[in-house]
């Protein structure tokens, strides 16, 4: 179930114990796109706070939108516009920065259960194990196409409508993570 806002006063956050109950277990939220699907911290944290006491987890897409949305707004307004640039418009910091920031809200909120679906960037992993030593139940996944695609391939042109909506990192790292059983 996705959340992208708790209603007035949080009234909502009542429908997300009936949900429970009528046995759905999981929540999305997203960190991203600003003004469609984005929460801020206070839903996360409120959301969090819920699902601890029901056992259930919260699922997020997290990337710091608000930043990423401002890189994207200034690659437009230079006229960069190729359908290459999504690599560009997510960089590895603003992940970091939203994990650790997950990271901390689920602590905040008792220790509550969160999962990071498509994650292989460098600055996750540091953020979740630490996490995970001191008993948070935080954990997170990468998707398929990371694993085997790389930012060699090429797409399409860049007058293209096409474009790949995922950021696929450099080759020879993501082969030397995978050689050591990092990702």
């Amino acid at each position: 179930m996705a959340v992208t806002d708790l209603g007035p006063n949080d009234a909502w956050l009542d429908d997300v114990d009936r949900m429970v109950a009528e046995g759905i277990s999981s929540f999305k939220i997203f960190m991203a796109y600003p003004n469609v699907l984005m929460v801020d911290d206070r839903t996360i944290y409120k959301l969090m706070e819920r699902t601890k006491q029901l056992g259930a987890l919260v699922c997020v897409h997290a990337e710091n939108g608000t930043v990423i949305d401002a890189i994207v707004q200034e690659a437009l307004a230079a006229g960069n516009t190729r359908s290459a640039l999504p690599c560009a418009y997510s960089p590895t910091t603003a992940e970091a920065e939203a994990v650790h920031r997950v990271v901390a809200i689920s602590e905040l909120a008792g220790g509550a259960r969160s999962h990071r679906p498509r994650l292989l960037r460098r600055g996750h992993a540091p953020k979740s194990r630490p996490a995970r030593d001191r008993g948070l139940p935080v954990q997170g996944e990468t998707c398929t196409q990371y694993l085997v695609l790389s930012s060699k391939m090429t797409w399409a042109s860049p007058d293209s409508k096409m474009r790949s909506t995922f950021s696929l990192r450099r080759c020879a790292r993501r082969r030397i993570r995978l050689r050591c059983g990092r990702l």
